[in-house]
């Protein structure tokens, strides 16, 4: 806006405030606090030829110090996979990865479930509480995929949807984006579904770790029953397509991590938007290089450095609610052994070596004048405590066991 003429002022000192009050306006800029609230912070960046960074996340030019689990197959071979400590440290590791993959993807729009671990193992590490859990004891209650194949003795599969999964229908009502990533679970292995849905149908890219070496009833399994189950659900046709079918990524045989490499295949296909056909070429050449071992494990070094620096989005208050609930409960004091009565077992024990076997083929009556015969006597089992006595008496009582007659002494 030019500003009015006062008398005396020429057409130059007119245009030259004009120019002034032009210039102030573009150097008008907001303030730093809002401008730091209102841009977005780099995101972290893993790049295809192994090289790495933290983004605004990072504080130091030096990744974090600490220490994280990393999974080998020496530590699996050598535990016989009956180790809890181990597998809760590897569950431990997977819901992580889970937690920092969703949120690179909600950054991109894409749904994908978390899947919290056991609040605790407990149930595994004390063998006195099996006797009193009513289900499988190789079957996690709190899975680390949303739908697990299971094989019985006939070799029949069936599906079981994790109830803390994107796919419980209350879930996928409220799911906000169109495209979602499944994991699925095969005997001893885990494998991923990209699902993009369009207009007309559903495109679900389905991708297995082990490729030609993998299981291939299990894949064919999981296709119908995306056909079958996700179909309807979605009401769409399904079009099914297995990338890299021919491509075993853990083609080194020390390489346990397949969950690593499922989260290393999406990164690329939804992040960086890289196509399967490059991804495919890609892992097939660090396979021939072997490579493909230090690459899986710096990529999985790197994700538990963005844990810790807090690059991650936890599980909703309703999926840590099932896991509290899933969490085998410890048993009520009444239904595990109390200490006492070991103490009790071990008098009892004591008493009968001292007892004939035929002492307690009859039953006996209580007499009064026997109870004051006994009172002078001594006790043979001198070297038990008066109260490991006393319970163990009582344990011989309900035996129909009524008293031990002195009339012999």
């Amino acid at each position: 806006m030019i500003p009015k003429a006062k008398a005396g002022d020429t057409r130059m000192h007119i245009r030259q405030k004009h120019k002034e009050t032009k210039t102030k306006e573009k150097n008008l800029s907001p303030s730093c606090a809002r401008y730091a609230t209102a841009r977005y912070l780099e995101e972290p960046r893993f790049d295809i030829d192994g090289r790495s960074t933290y983004g605004d996340y990072g504080f130091t030019s030096k990744p974090p110090g600490n220490r994280h689990f990393i999974p080998r197959r020496a530590k699996l071979k050598a535990a016989g996979g009956r180790s809890i400590s181990l597998y809760e440290k590897w569950r431990l590791m997977q819901y992580q990865s889970n937690c920092i993959m969703k949120r690179f993807l909600e950054r991109h729009h894409i749904n994908v479930s978390v899947l919290p671990p056991c609040v605790n193992y407990d149930l595994w590490k004390y063998p006195k509480w099996k006797a009193v859990y009513d289900r499988p004891l190789d079957e996690d209650p709190c899975p680390d995929c949303d739908v697990r194949f299971t094989a019985d003795s006939n070799g029949k599969y069936k599906p079981k949807i994790a109830p803390a999964s994107i796919l419980i229908p209350a879930r996928w009502r409220k799911r906000v984006y169109l495209d979602t990533i499944i994991l699925i679970g095969l005997p001893q292995h885990i494998t991923v579904a990209y699902l993009k849905e369009a207009n007309s149908q559903v495109y679900v890219e389905y991708v297995d770790p082990a490729g030609p070496s993998g299981d291939k009833r299990g894949s064919d399994e999981v296709q119908m029953w995306m056909h079958s189950y996700l179909a309807p659900k979605i009401g769409k046709p399904i079009r099914f397509y297995q990338a890299a079918k021919g491509i075993n990524f853990q083609c080194d045989k020390n390489d346990v991590m397949c969950q690593t490499w499922i989260w290393y295949w999406i990164y690329f296909r939804c992040i960086r938007k890289i196509t399967a056909d490059v991804m495919a070429r890609h892992i097939y050449r660090l396979g021939c290089e072997r490579k493909s071992l230090e690459r899986v494990h710096r990529f999985n070094c790197w994700l538990a450095d963005l844990f810790k620096l807090g690059f991650y989005t936890h599980e909703s208050p309703s999926q840590t609610q099932v896991a509290e609930q899933n969490t085998p409960q410890r048993p009520h004091p009444t239904a595990r052994p109390d200490k006492k009565q070991s103490r009790v077992q071990v008098a009892i024990k004591k008493i009968l070596k001292k007892t004939s076997d035929t002492c307690f083929s009859k039953t006996y009556a209580i007499d009064s004048s026997d109870e004051d015969d006994d009172d002078g006597n001594e006790d043979d089992s001198s070297d038990l405590s008066q109260t490991d006595v006393t319970s163990a008496c009582d344990v011989i009582d309900e035996m129909s066991v009524t008293s031990v007659s002195s009339d012999d002494d």
